[in-house]
């Protein structure tokens, strides 16, 4: 993104009252593959590696929707 990096975004986001508490997935290539199957988090907010598959990025947007996600 040429004006801000995701963890900015994040940031505003989480400032913004409005929109604070929204899910956020990073996709990313900057980890390795062992750290995004850790569990890694930036922030408390989920890290996806690229490349993915679609079926993989809709998981892992499912699992952070609190309307999708399993009790």
């Amino acid at each position: 993104m040429p004006q801000a990096d995701g963890i900015e975004v994040a940031v505003q986001l989480e400032a913004d009252w409005a929109l604070h508490g929204v899910p956020i997935v990073f996709l990313t290539s900057l980890i390795t593959a062992e750290e995004a199957k850790d569990g890694r988090r930036v922030y408390g907010h989920r890290i996806l590696l690229k490349p993915t598959s679609s079926s993989e990025l809709i998981e892992l947007v499912e699992q952070s929707l609190p309307c999708c996600a399993e009790a």
